[in-house]
């Protein structure tokens, strides 16, 4: 099974690295907002040229199937991020991403690596470079062809940071360029759009991941899971639920319905998928997979000692084990089954029945059937087929 898992993950390296269509010159530019959100078919097709950034601006938080409410928000890409240009139409242009793919069973599982987004998101660096005459302070991109996540020059958001400068609030998962280093505080280089230049601007470094390269497996899940437990909170409220979210830049204190949100802004929050994956590379834990679909295909299933950190898979979601004696977990939980948020729970509220580690493995053995809960402890559907899988090999 490894081996199989290995050559095909080479075999979508190679697709997408190697393919003509791929490798075509495309110009780079970078995202120069705090948030951006990506849709996978162009919305201008649909509306008057002059909706669309409205639309983009006031994408729902989830789809709602009851009140048949659409949302086309697949990914979300944040500040920094360097990405390439394929086309531009009207208000909008497709771009190219780096750091995350998904297999597509409407594309005959071809990796899927190209968005539409709002074309006053990015710059091209072409046209920072006719400003600044400096590029270098912008982060390399991650990226999935390359064994590095990080590096040394580069920190990490680990939570929310606003910029009294642009008045703007970053995202966790936000990489800069650091110009220097202090005691409790590390001065980075931040592109002001407004300007066209960069400022040198201190961030707390209780804010900042600090990547080195020496890192073992299990420093990596310690610390993937710190920042899982901090961004679920417990007495300053919660981040809410977001279809294709990726990003986390404030919390709701009160519950609320995806239905009822009147902000112009792009809805910050993490899906099932998005959580693990932000939070992994954070760590510099080499995880580059958007869906569950294409979790489930590239990582390893557990075949003897579950770990912390390990990936629960059930049929569109996957869940996070959180605390292998208390029996949690943490996930990103949808409106349908009464939550809309991250949080981390114990099993039993979860499963029905499970109520240690020790049951949901034996199921998993046993080939069992269980059964999901909801919020309020009503059965909501029979999973015949769940796996573990490990998140570092």
């Amino acid at each position: 099974m490894r081996k199989v898992k290995t050559l095909l993950f080479y075999i979508i390296l190679y697709y997408l690295l190697l393919n003509p269509k791929i490798q075509a010159e495309y110009k780079k530019a970078v995202v120069i907002v705090p948030v951006a959100d990506l849709v996978g078919e162009k919305i201008g097709q649909l509306v008057d040229p002059e909706q669309v950034r409205q639309i983009y601006k006031q994408l729902p938080f989830s789809p709602d199937i009851n009140l048949k409410t659409y949302c086309p928000r697949i990914q979300q890409i944040l500040f920094n991020e360097v990405v390439e240009i394929i086309k531009e139409k009207g208000q909008e242009i497709y771009i190219r991403i780096p750091h995350l793919f998904y297999l597509s069973p409407t594309k005959n599982n071809e990796p899927q690596v190209n968005y539409w987004t709002l074309r006053e998101n990015i710059m091209e660096l072409d046209q920072i470079k006719r400003h600044t005459q400096d590029l270098t302070k912008i982060p390399l991109p991650i990226s999935f062809n390359k064994s590095q996540l990080n590096s040394k020059n580069i920190v990490t958001l680990i939570e929310p940071w606003f910029n009294q400068k642009t008045n703007q609030i970053f995202s966790a998962g936000t990489r800069f360029v650091w110009a220097e280093k202090k005691k409790n505080k590390t001065m980075v280089h931040i592109f002001n759009p407004l300007i066209k230049k960069y400022e040198k601007t201190a961030i707390p470094n209780k804010k900042l991941a600090i990547h080195t390269n020496q890192q073992t497996a299990q420093q990596q899940r310690t610390n993937f899971i710190k920042i899982l437990r901090k961004w679920v909170g417990k007495n300053n409220g919660f981040i809410p639920y977001v279809w294709g979210g990726f990003s986390f830049t404030k919390r709701k204190t009160d519950f609320y319905s995806s239905l009822n949100e009147k902000e112009f802004l792009p809805k910050t929050g993490f899906d099932c998928a998005g959580i693990i994956a932000r939070a992994a590379q954070i760590c510099d834990i080499p995880y580059f997979y958007k869906n569950t679909t294409t979790i489930k295909q590239f990582l390893f299933p557990i075949t003897n000692k579950l770990l912390q950190g390990d990936i629960i898979w059930i049929p569109g979601h996957v869940m996070v084990v959180a605390d292998l004696e208390k029996n949690t977990l943490i996930e990103a939980r949808g409106y349908n089954h009464g939550y809309g948020k991250i949080h981390e729970i114990h099993l039993h509220e979860e499963f029905k029945g499970i109520n240690t580690y020790k049951d949901l493995i034996d199921a998993y053995h046993n080939k069992k059937t269980i059964t999901r809960l909801d919020y309020d402890g009503n059965e909501q559907e029979k999973i015949k087929n769940f796996t573990l899988l490990r998140l570092i090999n």
